[in-house]
């Protein structure tokens, strides 16, 4: 099972979609890959990006502090289980 975070720097972003990068974390905890976020500075077309981006990593979770609504709702509608941290 793959997992997406949105990292700022060396933590977890403070906003989803204004992360500098995502990285995605198999089952064991090993970061596979760290991509560049297609949404960062980016418009509506920037945010489609992100999901297939998220898509193509074959992610089932996503780990976020922060997020908007809508794209919140796009994630839900494309079937991954988003979970919200504190920290």
């Amino acid at each position: 099972m793959i997992t997406a975070i949105p990292m700022k720097e060396d933590r977890v972003a403070s906003h989803f979609t204004k992360a500098d990068s995502f990285i995605f974390i198999n089952e064991n905890g090993d970061v596979i890959s760290r991509k560049a976020n297609p949404a960062l500075n980016a418009n509506c077309s920037g945010k489609s990006e992100l999901l297939t981006l998220l898509q193509a990593e074959n992610v089932q979770r996503v780990i976020v502090r922060n997020i908007g609504e809508r794209i919140l709702g796009k994630l839900l509608d494309s079937q991954f289980a988003v979970y919200q941290t504190s920290c």
